[in-house]
């Protein structure tokens, strides 16, 4: 059974991916091609953390749940 750490760790990656794409910010990189670099990025981070926090408070839920369900199932005993 994954735990929540190492389930998140999997779904991180996921995310964020190779680095397919994305073109390194050199000193010798364009005023605007470096800005549209790092909006870009901004935009990605931006998309991976709402995903992320979607899926951590649905996993803190059923976990909760889980918990919470063991917990009566215990006490009925």
């Amino acid at each position: 059974m994954e735990t929540l750490d190492e389930a998140l760790r999997v779904r991180i990656d996921e995310l964020a991916g190779s680095d397919k794409g994305r073109r390194p910010i050199l000193s010798t990189t364009g005023t605007q091609v470096a800005i549209a670099e790092l909006i870009a990025r901004c935009d990605r981070l931006e998309r991976i953390v709402g995903e992320l926090s979607l899926e951590i408070e649905a996993l803190a839920a059923s976990h909760r749940g889980g918990t919470a369900a063991h917990g009566a199932a215990a006490s009925d005993r």
